[in-house]
């Protein structure tokens, strides 16, 4: 074999070209598949990702499992910037991101309770996190178990531990704002 053959030879092969006709072909089914037409369709395609809302905003979240009622949602938003009391503009805006930010915080805590009821439903073997079958052998069951829940409830963690210092770090900037325009006030 000669050198070139060798090179060639470990080198993965390369894509075949697409033909004049698949290439016609693609395009006439892309002109199928355009998306939704109408508002709301464009609006509940929008929220296709959504998962739990810990990074979604103020919008009520209006279908699935975590549905929210819009009006509670606003007057949970509206509470906490009234118990911050913002005296200006800009205060209201840091005032409506503690908000916002406390609102993901809690529907993290509402799909977490989530998960973990779905979790505990399971046949206890399920849940074990690593169960032994009566023969001795690993008990693929609970791996499998193990894998689907672990992984959210991991990341459901790592979610929380953000948000949470999110929290703290516009509650501080918040309470800087606040003490200089008290200082501007008093000087």
């Amino acid at each position: 074999m000669s050198p070139t053959e060798a090179s060639t030879a470990d080198q993965p092969s390369a894509k075949r070209p697409v033909s004049n006709k698949q290439r016609t072909a693609n395009r006439s089914n892309a002109r199928h598949s355009t998306g939704p037409k109408t508002e709301a369709g464009k609006a509940r395609s929008s929220r296709n990702a959504t998962t739990h809302g810990a990074y979604a905003m103020a919008a009520p979240i209006p279908s699935g499992p975590f549905i929210e009622d819009s009006d509670e949602v606003a007057r949970f938003v509206g509470d906490i910037i009234d118990g911050l009391g913002p005296r200006d503009a800009i205060e209201r805006v840091m005032a409506t991101h503690v908000a916002t930010t406390l609102l993901r915080a809690r529907r993290l805590g509402r799909y977490s309770a989530y998960r973990i009821a779905e979790a505990t439903t399971l046949e206890p073997v399920e849940r074990t996190l690593v169960g032994l079958a009566a023969d001795g052998e690993y008990d693929k069951q609970a791996a499998a178990a193990t894998k689907l829940y672990q992984g959210p409830l991991d990341k459901i963690s790592v979610i929380d531990a953000r948000i949470g210092r999110e929290i703290q770090r516009s509650l501080e900037a918040y309470r800087q704002l606040q003490q200089r325009s008290d200082d501007k006030i008093n000087s």
